[in-house]
């Protein structure tokens, strides 16, 4: 009986022991909502990440966490890219960090309204944090594209081609600014331009166009915008035709 007592006794003292150690409550619901979001189940974590910022609503790292997860499933409603954009937003007043305006420039790109302006702000800012990845340079570029400054999206995209020379969305993106240039053009384009700024514009966008292929098998996009640079420079030369089918 005794021996009995005691090894109730121990085993409730180490019941306390494990308790006492545990991490809190919050830690557990912020961890478990990352292992959801590293598989990939963005769903299933936005609950935990919800659970810790109602305890704890200027949480840094929740914040910037639950951002992610609502911009990963924003293109199932386009309202997730507001709210990411409002926590990465409170985020970054708690804790600059680059990502935090990466993250928020790709929402604003996403959003309805799709304000670019306000994209290319967020890129140049991630940047200047020192944040600069390639993807973040490509993003930049196709929000200089969209915001109508090309000089300045073909320097960020050679910038992203610079640090990661298979970023496929960099070809196609610097392919893409290659036709909006050359386009305007295109009805006056013949035989007598071949050597001429245009024409060489139009041959670089279709070897971008054509790397990014390379790369991968790319999306219909990608081999509908290259089919448009092989139009344009068959007016040129009409050999292209048979690339432009």
């Amino acid at each position: 009986v005794v021996a009995a007592a005691v090894l109730a006794l121990a085993a409730v003292l180490s019941g306390i022991a494990f308790t006492a150690t545990r991490p809190p409550l919050h830690e557990r619901q912020f961890e478990a909502g990352l292992q959801h979001a590293h598989k990939g189940q963005y769903r299933e974590a936005l609950p935990y990440f919800n659970e810790v910022l109602q305890g704890d609503p200027t949480n840094p790292a929740a914040l910037s966490a639950r951002a992610h997860v609502l911009q990963e499933i924003g293109s199932a409603d386009a309202t997730n890219y507001d709210l990411a954009i409002k926590d990465y937003i409170l985020a970054a007043q708690q804790a600059p960090d680059g990502r935090n305006n990466a993250g928020q420039g790709y929402c604003w790109n996403r959003t309805p309204a799709g304000k670019s302006e306000n994209a290319v702000a967020c890129y140049e800012a991630a940047i200047k944090a020192g944040f600069g990845t390639a993807a973040v340079y490509n993003n930049l570029g196709y929000s200089y594209i969209r915001s109508d400054r090309p000089q300045d999206a073909k320097k960020a995209l050679d910038r992203a081609l610079e640090l990661d020379p298979n970023l496929q969305a960099a070809y196609h993106n610097r392919a893409f600014l290659a036709y909006s240039q050359a386009m305007p053009k295109g009805s006056k384009l013949n035989a007598k331009d071949e050597k001429k700024e245009v024409y060489r514009l139009l041959r670089s966008g279709i070897e971008d166009a054509q790397k990014a292929i390379a790369l991968r098998s790319g999306s219909a996009e990608l081999h509908f915008d290259a089919a448009c640079l092989c139009a344009l420079a068959m007016r040129v030369d009409p050999t292209w035709e048979s690339a432009a089918v």
